[in-house]
């Protein structure tokens, strides 16, 4: 009686998961304190993609490197920078480090759900500002963090503007110390919406055949031409 109750299991556990959608891949939706929504598609810390593809420029994270896709005045155009490997030339413009000793975080007695995710509150003050930080352990939403700050304290530095992103740098750096690097909210983001899909084309996660590789911005110049 054991061998046909044990296929009977095995049948039962496969037509379950036949019958179940394989979720792998998150949209996520962020609003950005006066500048709309920003969207997400989320695979894996590795690879995921930021923005809009209409937009002027926007992020996208392969296999671990980060480009900025940016497109020629015309639109006819679309280039690609790893930002990693220009911050690491010689020439490259300066970074700004937070300055943690500005602020002080304390501890609120209460915890807030944003879109499902359950959050510790924090009322951060410095600088003559003060807000409420509301962080999650949550993996997804801390990747996702890291990945769009990243991308945006890059990009400000990439482009001689390093002290423009000095916000977003203390906030997340804040986070950090605080030991839960998922904002699910703060003084410049809000997660918005989270849903988990069945898997995105693979294509979203790729540099697109037609978009041109620079190195800097006077080899994206020069392609205008």
């Amino acid at each position: 009686m054991r061998v046909p109750f044990l296929r009977l299991a095995i049948a039962c556990l496969l037509s379950s998961m036949l019958a179940t959608p394989l979720l792998a891949d998150t949209l996520i939706t962020l609003v950005r304190n006066g500048a709309g929504e920003l969207p997400v598609e989320y695979r894996d810390a590795d690879n995921l993609r930021i923005g809009r593809d209409d937009a002027p420029n926007w992020y996208l994270t392969v296999d671990g490197k980060d480009f900025v896709i940016m497109a020629s005045p015309d639109g006819s155009k679309r280039f690609a920078m790893n930002m990693d490997e220009f911050l690491a030339r010689d020439d490259a413009p300066p970074g700004v480090e937070p300055d943690l000793e500005s602020f002080t975080a304390t501890r609120a007695d209460r915890q807030e759900t944003i879109q499902g995710v359950n959050g510790q509150v924090y009322l951060i003050n410095g600088q003559g500002r003060s807000w409420e930080l509301v962080l999650t352990e949550d993996d997804t939403v801390a990747a996702v963090t890291e990945a769009v700050y990243g991308a945006e304290i890059r990009m400000a530095r990439m482009s001689g503007q390093a002290a423009s992103a000095q916000p977003l740098a203390s906030e997340l750096a804040l986070a950090r110390s605080l030991g839960a690097a998922g904002i699910l909210r703060g003084q410049l983001y809000t997660l918005a919406g989270m849903s988990q899909e069945e898997a995105l084309s693979d294509e979203r996660f790729r540099l697109a055949s037609d978009t041109m590789v620079i190195k800097d911005w006077k080899e994206m110049q020069d392609a205008y031409h």
